[in-house]
């Protein structure tokens, strides 16, 4: 065997490539962050469970690796559906579920196109539901990587199918996707990051047009400023949303009013599938639910919600744009847990949503608004590889357009994952 440099005496950004036996080194993730290692691929794996309602419980392992969390990472999860604890209401549906369920994920560095240029892939097969992802991502900024202000660029093809319609039971909402159908689109991504005295904020802006073997023909253009600023020890957080829809647009990538669609819930392992969140919560009519996922026009206070507008019931649609503020006032009551809860971040805020949207028939809603109080928790442990998990208690008490029997000013609360901003 040949190898260069055994001793290590020269300076090199890449030891793995210095034989033909790829240095790789298998070790059981026990969550604890460690320095990454130079001399060799790291691979870590642990036992792995979750759960959903119509899967039941789902046992497997996690396997992950990178090279100097640098050059490459990856993620594979393998669960297996054993169907206990399945709800009971599906049980003559059992037979239809999957088997298992499959995620993998990928992302290695481009470096013909020069630094921070990465290659990055996706195949999933969960929930009734493949969805592939290939995709080549390039950042943008002067000086070293520290520099805080960056613009990215990503472009990807994206392509998702439901085969089964007896398998209905995997969606958070009900007639929330299409089946038999290829949702495939290709996408262009547009991130500014800026930073300023006692400020911060991302510019984003998405292009999507229809893909190969698309049984869809839609386009959009999607627009999202957020911006974080200081003042005193207030935080005023602020988003402005805006989005053009033309074409057929399958019901999963629609825009939403109160939150996130289908297609981005996918994304989060609460809302993929029910199961996590109360059935309860879920509900869509012409009452609000209480329960709310981040995105979309973020008019929090309707979720679940139908407006109606010219005789027409609106919930999703083609455009519209909203001004989401959030005034964060938690430095005034600042709280320092210790012990076991010294990860946990209370936040505090008043927030306000407005915004208007018009559906697939070109009917325009009025003008919506609500306001109210909002708390939260979060939870993030660096040193144990834990990543952020936020749940919101969002109390809309004001609604420009409120129920039929209710008052515009009146007692409501909305449960949330995640801050859209």
């Amino acid at each position: 065997q040949i190898i260069i440099d055994p001793d290590f005496y020269l300076a090199d950004i890449d030891l793995t490539n210095n034989s033909w036996n790829k240095p790789s080194k298998f070790k059981f993730d026990h969550k604890v962050v460690n320095y990454p290692w130079w001399y060799e691929t790291e691979n870590f794996i642990r036992p792995d469970l979750w759960y959903n309602s119509y899967d039941g419980l789902q046992v497997g392992a996690q396997l992950k690796g990178n090279y100097f969390k640098e050059k490459y990472s990856y993620q594979l999860d393998l669960l297996f559906n054993t169907g206990i604890g399945q709800n009971p209401s599906i049980d003559s549906l059992k037979g239809f579920n999957n088997l298992m369920s499959f995620r993998f994920t990928n992302k290695h560095r481009f470096n013909k196109l020069g630094k921070e240029a990465f290659l990055k892939e996706k195949m999933n097969y969960e929930v009734g539901l493949t969805n592939l992802s290939f995709g080549l991502e390039k950042t943008f900024r002067k000086q070293g990587l520290r520099n805080p202000r960056y613009t990215s660029i990503n472009a990807s093809f994206n392509f998702m199918r439901r085969n089964n319609l007896q398998q209905q039971d995997y969606l958070f909402y009900t007639d929330g996707w299409s089946f038999e159908k290829n949702n495939s689109t290709i996408n262009l991504n547009l991130t500014r990051h800026y930073t300023y005295k006692k400020g911060m904020g991302d510019i984003k802006i998405e292009l999507r047009t229809p893909g190969i073997i698309s049984d869809f023909n839609y386009n959009y253009i999607k627009l999202e400023a957020i911006n974080s600023k200081k003042i005193a020890k207030f935080h005023l957080n602020t988003r402005f949303f805006a989005r053009a829809t033309y074409g057929d647009t399958p019901i999963e990538s629609s825009l939403y009013l109160a939150g996130a669609n289908p297609e981005s819930m996918i994304e989060n392992p609460f809302t993929k599938a029910p199961g996590m969140v109360p059935d309860d919560f879920r509900t869509i009519g012409e009452s609000s639910s209480n329960f709310q996922m981040g995105g979309g026009l973020n008019l929090r206070g309707y979720s679940g919600r139908v407006i109606i507008s010219d005789n027409q019931k609106i919930f999703v649609g083609q455009h519209g744009s909203s001004i989401n503020l959030e005034l964060d006032f938690n430095d005034y009551f600042r709280l320092k847990p210790k012990g076991i809860v010294k990860n946990i971040r209370f936040e505090s805020y008043l927030f306000s949503d407005v915004g208007l949207i018009s559906d697939n028939n070109n009917v325009l809603s009025p003008i919506i608004a609500d306001a109210g109080i909002g708390f939260s928790l979060a939870y993030k442990n660096k040193s144990m590889d834990i990543e952020r998990i936020k749940i919101r208690f969002d109390l809309p008490f004001w609604l420009s357009h409120p129920e039929s029997n209710e008052n515009n000013i009146n007692s409501r609360f909305v449960v949330g994952l995640n801050r859209t901003f």
